[in-house]
């Protein structure tokens, strides 16, 4: 296969999937392009900072930074500027559209659920219209299939089907409204069943579905105090059988699985169910949460059992608080995987066991159950201003050659980095444009501090910064202009550099 040259538009890169499924595609050598809403707190490139920071600093190398754009799929044109819409027709091959409210309520269709699951995907299909982008990808649900019951079809979607709720109706308009578009290539699904947190670190943003009664137990098994040998007990009669099927999958599983896909030319066009091979149990669920507070109490009463007028304090919380999930507790269909299975090189889905359900609670306890703040590192020197402050308005000055006519690629890695191409015209004058060059162009993967050396400036203060700002004058701006292409053509030359070649994903 060809060198994957293009980039891929990613939409929802700060939920669940979206932020590993980030991750992982950096990782791997391909070319991201992030659409990203800022917050009232942070800017788009700071979100997608924050959450880069946290998987750099559970250990690996340095993770590339991918080029952020800022809009929103709820909007026009996903509120891209021209500059920002012609930036992604001219590179953007693909866009895998993952961007979603996983709410079950809805005050009608113009409520955010709609307005995003539905809307924003047809957004997102005016654009590739307008744009001319037809690879499509898109992130959905196994449960478009509503109450259906019995082995539900990779190929099958509107059946006639009922939803339970809003969010598996919208998300089941949506794949038609994909399905229906004609301007674009046949579009590849994936429809992932329960998503549960990273299974090896117990990582979750979402407090949904499983994490939602994960939570639940936590509250009330710690608030039960142990007796005198430290065992809680917590009575919980529960009307099932304790051996039911439910198809929850890891979210790193699910990240590693679409991206084996993405690759493939051979899946294009295809519907994949992202289903486990080994189902969870309530038997298994409940073993491993209360193990896990060293409790003990609950029973499994059978399923049409009904709980009699006096529910223990336990019961009667649990009841209460558990209302939202009440109609996937007694049914789950069977997924056909065998698209999956055919194509899928990738390993199968963990189990989920009591050593993976500890992990999960024991990040909740950590992360406080979503409530902990963010704790990213602050980002003293981006590297994009580190550019843009050195480079452009200042290329009219030069007064001698010292590169051709030519194209350098920047992959900056790290915090505040980030992918810029730096075109040199014929008079040596500089352009830094956002995103890899094409073709055969070199590429140079450095740190921020090594491309502050490179320009021959360090990590400052911000005091020390605004007092540079100060005190550059024009003059002395051009020395460091010329500084910087001397060290670029040096790079380009020498050996010492060949290390930090990006590595270009097959594709």
């Amino acid at each position: 296969m060809l060198p994957r040259f293009g980039y891929s538009l990613l939409t929802g890169a700060t939920g669940l999937v979206g932020s590993v499924l980030l991750r992982d595609l950096l990782r791997r050598g391909e070319r991201v392009a992030v659409l990203v809403r800022p917050s009232r707190l942070q800017s788009g490139a700071e979100r997608i900072e924050s959450s880069l920071q946290h998987w750099e600093s559970l250990g690996g190398d340095p993770i590339p930074r991918p080029v952020c754009l800022s809009g929103d799929v709820n909007a026009p044109d996903l509120g891209l500027d021209a500059d920002a819409q012609q930036w992604v027709a001219r590179h953007c091959t693909r866009v895998i559209h993952n961007a979603a409210i996983v709410k079950f309520t809805a005050a009608g269709r113009d409520s955010e659920i709609w307005r995003t699951n539905l809307g924003g995907t047809r957004n997102t299909l005016e654009l590739c219209r307008t744009l001319g982008v037809r690879e499509f990808h898109y992130m959905s649900t196994a449960y478009v299939c509503g109450r259906r019951q019995g082995v539900i079809r990779e190929s099958e979607l509107e059946m006639g089907q009922e939803f339970r709720n809003d969010y598996e109706h919208s998300k089941c308009l949506a794949e038609v409204l994909i399905r229906a578009a004609d301007f674009i290539a046949p579009p590849t699904i994936y429809r992932p069943a329960v998503i549960s947190g990273d299974s090896e670190t117990g990582f979750t943003n979402t407090f949904h579905g499983i994490n939602a009664y994960m939570r639940l137990l936590h509250v009330l098994l710690t608030n039960t105090q142990p007796d005198s040998v430290g065992r809680r007990f917590a009575p919980l009669r529960i009307a099932l059988d304790g051996n039911e099927p439910r198809n929850v999958v890891p979210v790193d599983w699910v990240s590693a699985t679409v991206c084996d896909l993405l690759d493939n030319p051979a899946c294009r066009g295809r519907t994949f169910h992202l289903a486990p091979q080994i189902p969870l149990t309530p038997a298994s669920f409940f073993a491993a949460a209360y193990s896990y507070f060293n409790a003990y109490g609950y029973e499994f009463c059978g399923r049409g059992w009904e709980i009699d007028a006096n529910p223990t304090r336990f019961e009667q919380a649990f009841l209460e608080h558990r209302t939202p999930y009440e109609d996937y507790e007694h049914s789950d269909p069977q997924f056909e995987t065998t698209n999956l299975n055919r194509y899928a090189r990738s390993s199968p889905c963990p189990s989920i066991n009591e050593e993976v359900m500890h992990r999960y609670f024991r990040f909740g306890t950590q992360d406080r159950w979503g409530k902990r703040p963010p704790r990213s590192r602050r980002v003293d020197v981006w590297a994009e201003d580190l550019l843009r402050q050195s480079i452009e308005g200042f290329g009219h000055q030069w007064s001698h050659r010292m590169l051709p006519e030519s194209t350098l690629g920047l992959n900056v890695v790290g915090p505040g980095g980030g992918q810029w191409r730096v075109d040199f015209d014929s008079c040596q004058v500089p352009t830094v444009r956002p995103g890899l060059p094409r073709g055969s162009q070199p590429v140079v993967r450095l740190s921020v501090n090594k491309l502050a050396r490179l320009l021959g400036r360090s990590r400052k203060t911000e005091r020390q910064r605004e007092t540079f700002r100060e005190e550059c004058s024009a003059a002395f701006q051009v020395r460091r202009s010329r500084r910087l292409l001397r060290g670029l053509a040096a790079a380009l030359d020498s050996d010492r550099f060949a290390r930090h070649a990006m590595p270009l994903r097959a594709g």
